[in-house]
């Protein structure tokens, strides 16, 4: 399940919403990876540190609204970010 631990500024993601969130381009060697490799390099690019991915989730240290921006390339919505906010995981 994606979600966002404000106390550790951790946001894990799956893929299923990975390749929903997924809107921009990455080299063609790394695409050819699959969806968690290229929010690595997207990830990795904008200086956010990778804590670790697997072949259905990545854990980074980014907030929903950074998250969002990094991978689909469009500003972020306060009102649909404030959701993992509300919801978070204790």
């Amino acid at each position: 399940m994606s979600g966002y631990n404000q106390n550790t500024g951790i946001f894990e993601i799956t893929s299923t919403k990975a390749k929903y969130w997924l809107r921009r381009d990455a080299p063609p060697d790394i695409e050819e990876q699959g969806t968690m490799a290229v929010c690595k390099y997207l990830f990795t690019q904008a200086g956010f540190e990778v804590l670790k991915q697997g072949s259905g989730y990545i854990r980074v240290r980014a907030t929903p609204e950074q998250v969002w921006e990094t991978l689909s390339g469009k500003s972020s919505d306060p009102e649909r970010a404030k959701n993992y906010y509300a919801n978070e995981r204790r």
